[in-house]
């Protein structure tokens, strides 16, 4: 039988298992001695394969073997991807930041990481859990969060958080303050630390940015929604603003709301800003055209609340004209429901944003019967004279070139209708003719 034999450092304690990365051992056990360390470079396809001889040490490890196995995650703690993008948001890295820095963090180990297209898809891959973190990046990832490897997975997401004084508006304001200086300190902190570089230390940075600046241009450039469907839906506003002049309110209404709908649906993709102007001021006209159906179903209150979402579209990309076409249908809305003062507030608010043309002239006009109801028949003269002045000039713009409801202007329930009248007692023989010739003056504008 052969006698055991014993190895330096290990007399009298043949019973104990032999720690395979102690270093008075004379030599490496058989596991150790195929150990493989893949250095990925910025191709690919390239792997350079360090393999240890029998006469080589042990690999010195930076810290001892039991980080080798992974620390249980806390039950109810999230998954390690989903851990990592709550770390990366809550500081405001986008992923080309996390990129960058665990670039700067492999290369204080001295280790090379993949190209950025590369090492960008893998940090997607791991926030979204579809692969696993190796260990040489988890150790790069605690460096840039500066935590320890025992709280990989396991630490708390930092939250701003304000003062107790602090409530409401004034601790919204606070932490909102806190992620602004946090950003821009950060941002101060990467030019110091570009400024104290190495020449191929700089080089690598202007890559890097030039990299960054790629990496959103391609996200600024999609578009998903062409010109055919921004045209189709500029026909089908058109169409309905001709029909209206003449076809039945209510199927028109339903026929506006289904455009409307799918100018919804396109808005929600990813546009180009010239496409979200144009899809703005679409989704403008066809809230006006909504509102004047409204108005004549008999509907006051859902033509008001259909005109100011039109106005909000309007002043979000300042079409003055579309604005004020919008005001005028809020003053007819007013003048109908018996509130001249309101009307006239509409009037004016609306000559504001358009002093020429067609609408400019029906809002004159809107604003001579409000002050008739009221019984001021000078200033409803001195704006009839007003409207008329204007209808005379040549004015064109983006939306009467339309046509149809936007190219005649006024809204058909501006004009007096036989079988219509406003809920107000009867006018005197003053207002009476001040209305008509506010009606004469307004039939001549059509």
């Amino acid at each position: 039988m052969n006698a055991a034999v014993t190895r330096p450092g290990e007399a009298g304690a043949a019973a104990r298992p032999r720690d395979p990365f102690c270093f008075e051992c004379s030599r490496p056990p058989r596991a150790l001695r195929a150990i493989v360390a893949w250095q990925s470079l910025d191709d690919r396809d390239k792997r350079v394969r360090v393999s240890m001889t029998a006469t080589s040490k042990p690999t010195v490890l930076a810290r001892p073997p039991a980080l080798l196995t992974r620390t249980p995650r806390s039950p109810g703690a999230p998954k390690s991807g989903v851990w990592l993008r709550q770390q990366r948001q809550a500081r405001g890295w986008t992923v080309p930041e996390m990129r960058r820095r665990l670039r700067d963090a492999a290369r204080t180990a001295g280790d090379t990481l993949p190209s950025n297209d590369c090492l960008s898809v893998m940090i997607r891959r791991w926030e979204s859990d579809r692969s696993g973190v190796s260990e040489r990046y988890r150790m790069h990832f605690c460096r840039v969060l500066q935590i320890t490897i025992d709280e990989f997975g396991i630490v708390p997401i930092p939250a701003p958080s304000a003062p107790a004084s602090q409530t409401g508006a004034q601790a919204q304001s606070g932490s909102r303050a806190a992620v602004d200086n946090s950003t821009l300190s950060a941002v101060d902190d990467r030019h110091h630390q570009a400024l104290s570089l190495s020449r191929a230390s700089i080089e690598e940075e202007i890559r890097m940015t030039a990299h960054e600046s790629n990496d959103h241009a391609q996200q600024a450039e999609r578009r998903d929604v062409g010109e055919a469907t921004l045209e189709q839906l500029r026909a089908e506003v058109i169409r309905l603003s001709h029909e209206y002049m003449t076809g039945e309110p209510l199927p028109l209404f339903f026929e506006m709301r289904r455009v409307r709908d799918q100018m919804y649906t396109v808005i929600d993709r990813k546009l180009w800003p010239r496409d979200q102007t144009d899809l703005y001021f679409l989704l403008g006209c066809v809230n006006s055209l909504m509102a004047c159906a409204a108005e004549g179903l008999g509907n006051p209150a859902a033509a008001e609340e259909l005109a100011r979402a039109g106005l909000a579209y309007a002043l979000a990309i300042g079409h003055r004209p579309l604005a004020g076409q919008l005001r005028l249908s809020m003053a007819v809305v007013a003048l109908w429901a018996n509130q001249p003062l309101r009307c006239i507030e509409m009037a004016s608010n609306g000559l504001d944003y358009l002093a020429e043309g067609a609408n400019a002239a029906q809002l004159h006009l809107m604003h001579a019967r409000g002050a008739a109801r009221l019984g001021d028949a000078s200033t409803a003269n001195r704006a009839i004279d007003q409207a008329n002045r204007i209808r005379e000039r040549d004015y064109t713009d983006d939306l009467t070139e339309m046509g149809g409801e936007f190219g005649f202007s006024p809204p058909r329930s501006s004009v007096p209708s036989p079988t219509r009248s406003p809920s107000s007692s009867a006018p005197s023989s003053c207002t009476r003719l001040v209305l008509d010739r506010a009606s004469t003056t307004a039939s001549t504008a059509r």
